[in-house]
């Protein structure tokens, strides 16, 4: 049973730079990356769609444990315990919410929803970009956060872990964005660094779950673990660079991903509601 759920039985060594360009776009981002892993396995290796997600997860935790250990290590580093601390406590009662009410809710309804906010969302951060010249928080990691903040930080972290399983994505896309735009004296390097902190502890629980399960498939998972190791190590440094290039490029990325998250959700939304006519 584990055989067939896992996928094929060879690995091709391509899937080491592939995990290597997604885990840098995520450590860039602050996401763990398995928007882009799950179609390359369901798609391109004809994985079966939960050995592929399980798969993913582990490319995710290695994706933000990298990142994380390379945040640690930076002089300068961009992490605020007060506000992971925040995030993450919400996130795992969220977790437990949204696994709760994942089968109450149309996803129809959830996933045209989620498509609006998330072109809302990616609209005003490439304005901003663009516009408004790339200006944003002036705070950064040693920044005083209020008790008013780490409350918001705890609601966003709550409602993004909840949307999690039931819109199939990493709570990266919805901590980053969310963060951003709704406390603007955090910079935004700081929530990238965050979110990716956070997203270590969501992604290693379900790694666990997928593994007891034999869901994993261990020869991609491990060629897409050695890609993730190099792209979060790289991501980390690009962001540390002084001339804030790849920061201000991170924005842009995030904006657009956050279009295609709305495209693909717009028409799996579509396709859905038309099976049900």
């Amino acid at each position: 049973m584990n055989e067939i759920l896992s996928g094929p039985k060879n690995a091709p060594i391509w899937l080491v730079p592939a995990g290597a360009v997604i885990s840098f776009l995520g450590a860039l981002c602050g996401i763990g990356g398995g928007l882009f892993v799950v179609p390359l396995l369901y798609y391109l290796r004809a994985f079966p769609m939960r050995s592929a997600v399980a798969t993913s997860v582990v490319h995710v935790l290695l994706t933000a444990l990298f990142a994380t250990g390379a945040e640690l290590v930076q002089s300068e580093n961009a992490l605020h315990w007060g506000l992971v601390g925040a995030l993450g406590t919400g996130a795992v009662l969220g977790a437990e919410l949204g696994y709760r009410v994942s089968k109450r809710l149309d996803p129809f309804w959830l996933k045209s929803i989620f498509a609006l906010v998330a072109i809302a969302a990616g609209s005003r951060i490439l304005h901003e970009e663009w516009v408004g010249r790339g200006v944003y928080g002036t705070g950064d990691a040693t920044t005083v956060v209020e008790w008013g903040t780490l409350l918001l930080a705890f609601v966003i972290g709550a409602l993004g872990a909840t949307l999690t399983p039931l819109l199939g994505l990493g709570g990266g896309l919805v901590f980053v964005p969310a963060l951003h735009l709704s406390l603007p004296e955090i910079d935004y390097n700081t929530v990238r660094a965050c979110s990716l902190a956070v997203v270590t502890i969501s992604s290693a629980r379900s790694t666990w779950l997928y593994a007891r399960e034999g869901a994993i498939h261990t020869r991609s998972a491990w060629w897409l673990g050695v890609g993730a190791a190099l792209g979060a190590l790289f991501g980390v440094l690009a962001v540390h660079q002084p001339d804030g290039r790849w920061l201000h490029g991170s924005r842009i990325a995030l904006g657009f991903i956050l279009f295609y998250v709305a495209l693909r959700f717009a028409l799996e939304a579509r396709a859905a509601r038309r099976s049900a006519v």
